[in-house]
């Protein structure tokens, strides 16, 4: 994966941003603050990561989707714990 690829997240549209948002808010990945939200919708490619993720688990929005709790977890490790996890489900 070329993390400088940030095309995915680029290309999504504003209700797409916001639902992945909502997902980071409700995962207590970021955005604890109103300067991180800012920060989101200027430079969302930032998460690009996270995006790719939250995506390959099919996009889960709260603990009612199946993938959340592994979504959270994984995610809340860090950029590499996402990266591994994906490059396991590639191989």
């Amino acid at each position: 994966m070329n993390e400088r690829d940030s095309s995915e997240i680029r290309e999504a549209g504003h209700d797409e941003l916001v639902r992945f948002g909502r997902a980071l808010v409700a995962g207590g990945i970021v955005m604890d603050s109103a300067e991180a939200v800012l920060d989101y919708f200027e430079e969302p490619w930032k998460w690009t990561v996270e995006y790719r993720f939250w995506d390959r688990l099919g996009r889960p929005t709260d603990e009612l989707d199946a993938a959340w709790d592994g979504f959270c977890e994984i995610a809340l490790r860090g950029e590499s714990a996402m990266r591994l996890w994906m490059a396991e489900t590639d191989a």
